[in-house]
């Protein structure tokens, strides 16, 4: 969050702008959401109406692509907190809507790849965010070369919709996942409408039932046409040795085991998934590294006994990739039904 308050009093203020529009470029180019706050209508805490300096200002936090944008005073001890937040909707949707009708991208801000920075020696991670990121901006030139009524995601972790928003393509972008606390993570995201949705075992059952929903919400039209973003099962199994070995040991961290309930997410690292009677019998859950290892600091503090967890070796752990069934990103233009 960029507070412009405080950022006021560290820096020259004459450097406050472009600042601000470093760090929001900094922001979109590692695919983290950018939120602007402080004096958007300060003279509404006082007064009904905007002035014009202020309805240029939020119209330049919009155009450099800033993911939400902040009121403080005006709505916490203002005057007239809903007449500001009305006026915001009103300056930003207008804006968004002019950029829409003139075609105007967004600034272009150099994009680098997330997981090249994050796993910089894990050439498995890299290889499979690089696919990722590829896809969303293919997905985004799609959408808005073939003008979509929106783009549809389906999404575990947010990532992939994290990964879209970046590219801050003209259609909506309509993220569906089955977790609540996913959910919420996505609505700060720019152009990002995230829904709650069952997964089913067939992603083709998924993608209907998604339409179904936005046709209720009338969101699309039978007709229209949309961008889908989709994991599918593949026919081959298995992956090379190389590849195990580098996932096995960042999982199991030298340990020479890993928990039963993180192999879900080991295997989803190779790009490949097992059938969900297996990881229902054995508890997987789909967390990341980070998140578990938040887990076990947590556990580490407690005091009171856990149970201890049932944990897998790498001879277990390669039956289970052998086991396992690729899954292919797909990139789909589709006529809702």
């Amino acid at each position: 969050m960029i507070a412009r308050g405080d950022l006021g009093t560290a820096i020259p203020f004459e450097q406050v702008p472009t600042v601000q529009e470093k760090i929001v470029n900094l922001c979109r180019s590692l695919g983290k959401p950018c939120l602007i706050s402080t004096h958007f209508l300060e003279s509404m805490t006082c007064y009904p109406t905007p002035t014009r300096a202020e309805v240029a200002d939020i119209t330049e936090a919009v155009y450099q692509g800033a993911d939400a944008l902040i009121l403080t005073s005006e709505t916490a001890s203002g005057r007239f907190p809903f007449r500001s937040l009305s006026t915001m909707h009103a300056v930003t949707k207008r804006i968004e809507e002019h950029m829409a009708d003139r075609k105007l991208a967004q600034k272009v801000v150099k994009q680098p790849s997330v997981l090249k920075m994050k796993h910089a020696t894990n050439t498995t991670a890299f290889k499979s965010t690089f696919i990722a990121e590829k896809l969303a901006s293919s997905a985004a030139v799609l959408s808005d070369q073939r003008n979509a009524k929106a783009i549809l995601v389906f999404t575990q972790k947010g990532l992939m919709a994290n990964l879209l928003s970046r590219n801050r393509p003209r259609a909506p972008i309509v993220a569906f996942t089955a977790a609540p606390a996913i959910r919420n993570k996505l609505s700060i995201l720019y152009g990002v409408r995230p829904l709650q949705i069952t997964f089913l075992d067939n992603s083709e059952d998924t993608i209907q039932s998604a339409f179904n929903e936005l046709k209720l919400r009338k969101v699309v039209e039978k007709g229209d046409m949309v961008v889908v973003v989709a994991d599918v099962l593949g026919g081959t199994k298995g992956s090379p040795k190389e590849d195990i070995e580098i996932v096995f040991e960042e999982f199991s961290r030298g340990s020479g085991v890993i928990s039963q309930g993180r192999v879900r997410a080991a295997l989803r690292r190779l790009g490949l998934k097992v059938s969900d009677a297996v990881e229902a019998a054995l508890g997987m859950r789909d967390f990341d590294l980070e998140e578990s290892t938040r887990m076990e600091l947590a556990a580490s503090k407690n005091t009171t006994a856990a149970p201890v967890e049932q944990t897998v070796d790498f001879q277990r752990f390669c039956q289970y990739v052998e086991e396992a069934t690729e899954v292919v990103h797909t990139l789909q233009l589709r006529c809702v039904e």
